[in-house]
């Protein structure tokens, strides 16, 4: 009975450890500040504009926690819980807010969204946490930093995050996660992945479920593995066919993976767009992965449209697999991806159809200027007639003209060659142009854009030869031969 009584004293004693304070429900705004003297025994002020949290906080309904501008570092301790119900503001700020747990402990802090709005959390770095987890709570998450959590740094459910120009690196798990019975359409906009999973689990970098109508948009992001084998770049995943997953992947750079990009299950319809999947080489064996690009459909409902993408380096280009509908390129409007270099055990892999669907990629370079080169890396129903066919034809070479429209023929390049590092390129169409620089084998060297007017590029990096200059204006090109001494 003693023993009974003093294991039921622990349990009590431990509950107890972390106590918690709860918001007023009454509209009211609290600031770090305020709440060192409200409730002294939850906050407290540990130096000028440096705060130490030892409690649960619970913000409730129409209550706002305001962090101040000139807040500097929130220490808080391990197996804390912050829950927001209400509003949570970080705005205004100069420098980034540092919001630190306890290294010392693998028992770190949590921050939970419940139901909240009008969140916004912005110019604040995060570290050794445990989940910022969003449920049913959309929220602006802009220029933040995370580091060295030890689960899923953002993981949602139910909502549609906004995620951009932030810092993702060094966290034991994936940056950002959602639950595959769920749904939620974020908007991953410019931000930089780097060194994430590193538990070394089979998962990626942003690993997602099933999204809305709305379009799930992942663009201008760097996502970067180093140090797992095990760590993917991008999924998609939807496993039990709720309804429509809509993706725009587009201008990303994703590189040295397990794998690039893969969709994966039902009724997944993807653009996928000016990116680059370069070395996603990491998995030691190429049976069980090594794509640039994955589609692996469960029914032709997974479709996905493939447009002006770089893809080298990788165990294999593109991999389409069981069921799907993969759109590269149709003779009415070519897909322009580039595939070169990309195999393992000395054969080069460029597109794998690993299923019984026909495939349309008309319009890409194959690393070969020919038909019959292309063949040799393309694998299809002329290696195993149980695989689907590829339409490959024509092939597109970079240093070709395409159909030119009638202001890209009035661009010249300036000087040209190109002696004193630099050269400028008119644009009078008034619109936004895509260029792209590629060396005379078809490896793409730079890319970038130029806006109405005169346009400075500078050369620096290119070693003295030929060059093309790949010029784009909606679907039309034209090609330029640059010469660098």
């Amino acid at each position: 009975m003693r023993r009974l009584f003093y294991i039921l004293a622990l349990l009590i004693a431990a509950n107890q450890s972390i106590a918690q304070w709860t918001s007023s429900r009454n509209g009211q705004t609290y600031t770090l500040s305020s709440l060192c003297v409200e409730v002294p025994e939850a906050v407290q002020c540990v130096a000028s504009h440096q705060y130490r949290i030892s409690q649960n906080l619970t913000l409730l309904g129409t209550d706002t926690l305001l962090l101040e501008a000139d807040d500097e570092v929130v220490m808080v301790d391990s197996g804390v819980t912050i829950t927001i119900s209400g509003t949570l503001v970080t705005e205004g700020r100069m420098q980034h807010l540092l919001i630190q747990g306890d290294s010392t402990t693998s028992n770190f802090f949590e921050i939970r969204f419940e139901g909240a709005t009008q969140n916004r959390l912005c110019k604040t770095h995060i570290r050794h946490g445990k989940h910022i987890s969003l449920i049913n709570s959309d929220i602006l998450i802009d220029s933040c930093e995370f580091d060295h959590f030890s689960g899923h740094v953002v993981s949602f459910m139910n909502c549609h995050p906004v995620i951009q120009n932030s810092y993702f690196h060094d966290n034991q798990s994936c940056a950002i996660q959602s639950a595959v019975n769920t749904d939620g359409s974020p908007k991953i906009l410019h931000n930089v992945f780097y060194n994430n999973v590193l538990s070394n689990t089979n998962n990626p970098q942003i690993n997602l479920g099933p999204g809305t109508l709305d379009t799930i948009r992942i663009v201008g992001n760097r996502i970067e593995g180093v140090a797992s084998n095990m760590s993917g770049g991008i999924g998609i995943m939807n496993m039990y066919n709720p309804g429509i997953t809509n993706l725009l992947l587009k201008d990303n750079v994703i590189t040295h993976n397990r794998y690039g990009y893969t969709q994966n299950g039902y009724r997944i319809s993807s653009e996928i767009l000016d990116n680059q999947f370069i070395d996603n080489n990491l998995e030691v064996n190429p049976n069980n992965g090594g794509s640039g690009v994955s589609i692996y459909g469960y029914d032709t409902t997974c479709t996905a449209k493939m447009r002006r993408n770089l893809i080298t380096g990788n165990l294999w280009g593109v991999t389409a697999i069981y069921y799907h509908h993969l759109d590269m390129g149709t003779t009415s409007d070519y897909g322009y991806n580039l595939l070169y270099n990309n195999g393992n055990n000395s054969v080069d892999y460029e597109l794998f159809n690993n299923a019984n669907s026909e495939l349309w990629a008309v319009g890409n370079y194959w690393g070969c200027d020919s038909e019959e080169a292309a063949e040799e890396v393309i694998f299809h129903q002329f290696d195993d007639a149980s695989y689907g066919l590829v339409h490959y034809t024509p092939i597109y070479v970079p240093s070709s003209e395409s159909v030119p429209d009638p202001f890209l023929t009035e661009i010249n390049l300036v000087p040209n060659p190109v002696s004193n590092g630099y050269f400028t390129m008119e644009n009078p169409t008034g619109e936004i142009l895509k260029w792209q620089i590629f060396s005379s084998n078809g490896q793409r060297m730079m890319f970038g854009e130029a806006q109405p007017g005169t346009c400075r590029i500078v050369t620096k990096g290119l070693r003295p030869g030929v060059y093309f200059v790949q010029i784009q204006k909606a679907n039309t090109f034209v090609t330029r031969k640059l010469v660098v001494q």
